[in-house]
């Protein structure tokens, strides 16, 4: 949908079910110089009537538990596939708003609460959809970042949802909203 507008070149990290390293999807990225990076992911939760989608930008604390446990679990994805993260160098997480064009870009306020009101018009959004945390995806100082999460498949209604080509469309245009909206901010 996105290249259907004629406005964007899409790189993806990868197209298939092979593992990428978190660190190494950020450097492919940056190789591409990209203008902005997104992270699609379905969640899951122990409380299995939560449902929603949520938006999160890259911040050294936490906007709240549930966040910074999600960042930790999706952190350790490296660990889980044998990736050696010891001595990677954490410094490129410091970083609270990106220069572009000679005017700054504050990602947490502009992006996330634009990208956040799109989703909402055509699916569930969390109640909290406010957050942020230090996920090693978004921690290309350069490129503005995001993490959506599209829903919770440990909700079955949701997980249902999900598998629905009509509700993925709906969910691909909402996307496709907040990205055309973004650009038109910034450019």
């Amino acid at each position: 949908m996105l290249e259907a507008t004629g406005r964007y070149e899409v790189k993806l990290t990868r197209d298939d079910d092979e593992f990428i390293p978190l660190t190494d999807r950020v450097q492919r990225a940056e190789a591409v110089n990209a203008d902005l990076f997104l992270s699609i992911h379905a969640d899951a939760n122990h409380d299995s009537h939560i449902r929603g989608a949520s938006v999160f930008t890259l911040s050294d604390q936490a906007s709240d538990a549930g966040a910074a446990a999600l960042a930790t679990r999706e952190n350790k994805a490296d660990r889980i596939a044998g990736v050696d993260i010891s001595n990677r160098d954490p410094s490129s997480a410091r970083f609270s708003s990106i220069w572009r064009v000679g005017k700054p870009i504050t990602c947490r306020s502009d992006w996330h609460r634009r990208s956040s009101m799109k989703l909402g018009r055509d699916v569930p959004l969390l109640n909290n959809t406010h957050r942020s945390a230090g996920f090693v995806v978004l921690k290309a100082p350069d490129i503005p970042s995001v993490l959506v999460e599209l829903g919770v498949l440990s909700n079955w209604e949701e997980e249902r949802s999900l598998r629905q080509p009509a509700y993925q469309q709906r969910l691909a245009g909402s996307i496709v909203r907040s990205i055309n909206d973004y650009f038109e901010h910034v450019s």
